[in-house]
């Protein structure tokens, strides 16, 4: 066991390090209460590879260590570790069904630790026994990488230890195999610093922007997937996700999709719900004015919601049925004229925000049915193209823009408008601008944020080009009100996804990666009309008219004194959009953008040490077919590439077994033969050429010369012991 434990104790106790960092960085973001357990968890195991040299006893004591540390790391309030393993077998089971089934699109904690702890297992094996020092440096090199494209922590400390101890497993190694002869530490040395200044310096923007767009849908595909979920379930809870959000004050930033059920909606004819709308841009996002937050007017259980201002016709009443799953406490709208009803006995209050259009809940409404009477309303794209420009009366101003407002923005309106004479065609001109031009790209996860007092808006426009619905969205309102229309934002669901189609209608699943935000626009007599600027999404005005239409005296009638005070104020609601069937998203989470770790940071982490990769394996390459590589440059090169081979190769074996004073050539031969079995007589048929060609001089050699020298070369060169 001394012999052993003499032989393996570098690599156990180095790869003990590297995988105790490692682990620390997991067991860091997953909040686990006891951390030093991990650090003993890893010790056990790198212990048994130590000390235990038979398989039939090392493998079997992994598996206790395994398990032991497991029962540390995840007490279930169990004394015995046999009713502690019994329960713990049968979560896992729980949560690697539910995983695999796709109800979940995270690792569940408990399946986490099990792999990762499992992994440092086979790892540790590899590299203590089998010596596979870059196997196991890519695993953990790559996991850090993973943990900080979502995390607040800062990686790169730990990514420089864990390369500086590959870097001195791998220097260990070449000293054991060749004790006789002095390894060149400054190639580690260098190769060290190498890839700590590329960590922090490599690629550029030039580098990075081509990559981005090139692999946009590949990860776009990834993040449908669930993939991005799941890696930021890895990280720090406050990462932002798909979902409807209550603070809009910081938009920005990469999100990632969250496939969790909101409500199922059963109705005929799909359309967006929406939420609410807020009216004041601070350069930075969306805040709702005083106005908006004003006192709701309230009601028990049922309400009944015209769309202010709107004096044209309506589409036939169709039934809608919401169900919803979550605890949401707001019920999302049709366009239109809506009466709904809790289908429930228990009196719940309902408070109807007339400014922003939100319907909110005193309780939850988790299994709470709501009963919707709507009509759509009905007009088309000939019908605005008359009407004229006309601000909304009341207290919210519309065309409110911050002080420090970017006059590029307004700028870049006026040129897209020009020559447009009708305010539809206005309108119309920037939401094509926006949705259509190759300029822009969408992305939820490779969108960033402005620097430090930049304009979100500015940053779009005329820098990033890359971003999401609120990007789209947020731009175009702010235009419009830039050349003086009145515009407003808003938020709410795409119309979610078909799972079944029933007798009464198709029911469909909203999730919260079908939060959306979109535009409105006022127009006189008409209202708040819906804009759709984000491109893959639909929303196409409705081009024929409904035979059978009803006029209505459009007002509240809970509050028609409100109501006839306020119609010029605010408008609630507007025609029907359709959606196409691309997700869509708003960030669930607002957090501060000098915390998070923008996308472009990670892909500079991740193609930095690909680079880095290929100049180590390139290094690493040169280095071994070093002395076959210099053959074939002194054959093609010299004028007498016999002796100036024969002595390069001569020099190199120098390096094995020095040759003695006054030894022959044959004898030094057949000497070198006998320590490199490899050669297979070759040298020793080399040496008789060589000593051939020292008594004619002939400088053009054979084919069969040639081939001798490169055979030896090559033997060299795939000799374990470097020569």
């Amino acid at each position: 066991m001394l012999t052993r434990i003499q032989k393996k104790f570098v690599l156990s106790f180095t790869s003990y390090c590297a995988f105790a960092i490692t682990f620390y960085q997991f067991l860091l973001i997953y909040k686990f209460e006891h951390k030093s357990i991990g650090f003993v968890s890893v010790a056990l195991l790198s212990l048994t590879a130590l000390l235990i040299p038979s398989k039939l006893l090392r493998y079997p004591t992994y598996i206790v260590s395994f398990l032991g540390g497991l029962y540390v790391l995840i007490p279930m309030s169990q004394v015995t570790f046999s009713s502690w393993l019994e329960i713990f077998y049968t979560k896992l089971i729980e949560a690697s069904q539910i995983f695999v089934s796709g109800k979940a699109n995270f690792l569940p904690h408990e399946l986490a630790v099990v792999l990762l702890l499992f992994t440092t297992l086979v790892l540790i094996e590899l590299v203590v026994e089998y010596q596979q020092v870059w196997l196991s440096t890519v695993f953990l090199v790559g996991y850090l990488l993973v943990l900080a494209i979502y995390n607040h922590q800062d990686f790169y400390f730990p990514l420089v230890l864990v390369l500086s101890i590959s870097l001195f497993q791998q220097y260990y190694l070449k000293n054991q195999k060749m004790p006789q002869e002095k390894s060149n530490h400054v190639v580690y040395i260098l190769l060290l610093l190498v890839l700590s200044l590329g960590a922090l310096h490599l690629p550029k923007e030039k580098i990075e922007r081509p990559l981005l767009s090139v692999s946009g849908s590949f990860r776009n595909w990834l993040n449908d997937k669930g993939v991005y979920h799941f890696i930021e379930k890895q990280g720090l809870p406050q990462a932002s996700r798909t979902g409807f959000s209550e603070n809009d004050e910081q938009l920005g930033g990469p999100i990632f999709d969250d496939n969790q059920l909101v409500f199922e909606a059963l109705q005929k004819n799909a359309h967006y719900w929406r939420v609410e709308s807020k009216s004041i841009y601070t350069g930075e996002g969306w805040q709702k004015s005083p106005s908006e937050n004003s006192q709701p007017e309230r009601t028990m259980n049922e309400l009944t919601l015209t769309t202010l201002d709107y004096q044209q016709r309506l589409d036939p009443p169709e039934e809608i049925q919401l169900t919803f799953s979550g605890d949401e406490r707001y019920i999302p709208l049709p366009y239109g004229r809506v009466t709904l009803a809790l289908q429930t006995d228990t009196p719940i209050e309902l408070a109807h925000s007339i400014r922003s259009g939100r319907v909110n809940t005193e309780d939850s409404l988790k299994d709470i049915s709501v009963q919707m009477d709507w009509q759509n309303l009905d007009y088309t794209v000939d019908d605005l193209a008359l009407v004229p420009l006309q601000l909304p009366r009341g207290s919210v101003d519309y065309l409110q823009l911050p002080e420090s407002f970017p006059a590029s923005i307004r700028q870049l309106a006026e040129e897209i408008v020009e020559g447009e004479l009708s305010l539809i065609g206005q309108v119309q001109a920037i939401e094509d601008y926006l949705k259509s031009n190759d300029l822009f790209r969408y992305s939820k996860i490779d969108a960033t944020y402005p620097e430090k007092g930049e304009d979100f808006v500015s940053h779009f426009l005329f820098e990033s080009h890359v971003g999401y619905c609120d990007h789209f969205s947020t731009s175009m309102t702010v235009m419009l009100r830039s050349i003086g229309i009145p515009a407003r934002w808003v938020k709410g669901f795409a119309s979610g996804t078909p799972v079944s189609i029933e007798e009464e209608g198709t029911r469909y699943a909203v999730r919260n990666n079908d939060a959306h935000s979109w535009v409105e626009v006022y127009f006189e007599g008409y209202g708040w009309l819906p804009f759709e600027p984000t491109p893959s999404f639909l929303q196409p005005l409705q081009e024929d008219v409904s035979e059978d239409v009803t006029e209505l005296p459009l007002i509240t009638e809970s509050t028609e004194s409100v109501a006839t005070e306020e119609s010029n104020e605010t408008v609630e609601q507007s025609s029907q959009i359709s959606v196409s069937k691309e997700d869509s998203s708003e960030v669930k989470t607002s957090v501060d953008k000098n915390k998070e770790i923008s996308i472009r940071k990670v892909v500079s982490y991740l193609v930095a040490g690909l680079l880095i990769a290929l100049i180590v394996v390139f290094v690493l390459y040169l280095r071994r077919w070093f002395v076959y590589l210099t053959i074939l440059l002194l054959l093609k090169l010299k004028k007498q590439p016999f002796e100036w081979a024969y002595r390069f190769l001569l020099n190199r074996l120098g390096r094995r077994s020095k040759r003695v004073e006054n030894q022959s050539l044959a004898d030094y031969a057949i000497l070198i033969e006998q320590l490199i079995p490899n050669l297979n007589q070759n040298f020793i048929e080399l040496t008789k050429e060589y000593e051939r060609y020292l008594y004619d001089r002939k400088t053009r050699l054979s084919k069969e010369q040639i081939k001798l020298i490169k055979a030896v070369a090559k033997a060299l060169s795939k000799e374990k012991n470097e020569i």
